[in-house]
């Protein structure tokens, strides 16, 4: 004979296990989406501070998805003023 009672406690215990994974996934996608938030403000903050105006170079680096597009842009500045610039 199959022990029924054996065979739901399993299940049951897999089904909460099952949820709280969603749950922590849901919070996880969360807590990723704010992060980015977060750090694409500061990009913009600083450079507000900094009175920069955001520039087409900036917007290409982030279209084409440049991990650090303030960087990016001002190593462009940096080699343009030592190639072109005496």
């Amino acid at each position: 004979n199959i022990d029924f009672s054996n065979i739901r406690k399993y299940y049951d215990t897999f089904k909460t296990d099952y949820e709280t994974f969603k749950t922590n996934i849901s919070k996880y996608s969360e807590l990723n989406e704010a992060l980015k938030n977060i750090i694409s403000a500061t990009d913009e903050s600083i450079t507000e501070r900094a009175s920069l105006k955001v520039t087409s170079l900036y917007d290409l680096a982030v279209k084409v998805g440049i991990p650090e597009p303030t960087a990016f842009v001002k190593r462009f500045i940096d080699y343009e003023k030592e190639e072109y610039r005496p």
